[in-house]
């Protein structure tokens, strides 16, 4: 499982973003519909109030008496008008005003909240003689912030999972391959290892400092040590001091890159001396580098032994025949 930190690191994250995804979808819909409802209707107030501003003109004097005029002008009769609904269900305000700011006329009713109000100025021509204001409900702005929100909420669920589920997922999916990769490696040299332990020879691998990285069960009982003991143990520390002595000429042959191999005459840790016959082997990295070398001792006392009773059956031998035919001439 990823580490749990960091697991934690990536929900606050992934948190965070979602967030900041959806107050920043909200609020660009509230800005963008508040600055284009805000802009219409302006514009609706301004061509009403221009509207207004000719009917003054033309009556300077009676303009405010024509209640009818005005209102067929501000209400849903005219290409200025506003829906202001029934009594009950008002959707717009809309005061026209004089002088003073006394209502002349009153349409409509308070929408619900939230509300938003623009005006203008109704001039003669030479001076201002009302004011036109209108006020229509932006309700139906915040009922859209709702589906506006529920996108949000969906695009920040995706982004939870692109960055918390999915990387989790990754990681595991990472750590169940190393995992099996160590497993498989775990069994690789266990098996090897089993493999060497049965060879009736030691077998070692040293690194390019000569420290013992691996040796087998033949090893442990020669070196009196368990494998734990002799890894990272240097080669000069462990092996009989005369035959270190002995052998530089090859472990500097080995550690250049050269296969060497000699024989040679010990008594090791476990008491026993011995006649053997060692090998050695360089490791070399991609780019020829010398990384260690394997090791393998062979115990050759037995067969030094054996030739050494057959050479002495065959002088016998020979002694015999020669011994025969002085009798024979004689």
């Amino acid at each position: 499982m990823p580490d749990r930190r960091l697991s934690r690191t990536l929900t606050l994250i992934a948190a965070a973003v979602g967030v900041v995804t959806v107050l920043a979808i909200v609020a660009n819909h509230l800005v963008t519909a508040y600055a284009y409802r805000s802009e219409q209707f302006q514009a609706k107030v301004d061509l009403a109030a221009a509207e207004a501003s000719r009917l003054v003109y033309a009556n300077p004097l009676a303009w405010r008496f024509q209640e009818e005029r005005l209102t067929e002008l501000l209400s849903g009769r005219s290409a200025f008008s506003w829906e202001t609904g029934p009594p009950g269900e008002e959707t717009s305000l809309v005061r026209l005003l004089d002088r003073e700011g006394k209502p002349i006329i009153e349409l409509g009713g308070m929408p619900p909240r939230p509300t938003m109000t623009r005006g203008r100025e109704i001039s003669d021509g030479f001076e201002v003689v009302g004011y036109l204001e209108v006020t229509e409900s932006v309700l139906g702005i915040w009922r859209k912030a709702v589906v506006a929100l529920l996108f949000g909420v969906a695009v920040a669920l995706a982004i939870f999972l692109v960055l918390r589920v999915l990387p989790l997922r990754a990681l595991e999916q990472r750590e169940s391959e190393l995992d099996l990769a160590h497993q498989a490696e775990r069994d690789s040299r266990e098996q090897l290892e089993r493999i060497a332990d049965a060879m009736p020879a030691l077998i070692g691998y040293l690194d390019a400092d000569q420290r013992y990285c691996f040796v087998n069960r033949i090893g442990q009982a020669w070196y009196r040590r368990p494998r734990d003991q002799i890894v990272g143990t240097a080669m000069k520390d462990l092996i009989p001091h005369e035959l270190y002595a002995w052998q530089r000429e090859q472990v500097a042959a080995v550690l250049a890159g050269q296969q060497a191999s000699f024989d040679a005459e010990a008594t090791f840790a476990d008491g026993v001396r011995r006649q053997i016959r060692s090998s050695y082997v360089p490791h070399l990295g991609p780019k020829g580098e010398v990384l260690g070398f394997f090791e393998l001792i062979e115990d050759v006392t037995a067969l030094r032994e054996t030739e050494a009773r057959l050479r002495q059956s065959q002088k016998t031998e020979a002694l015999g025949q020669l011994t025969g035919g002085v009798a024979h001439d004689f």
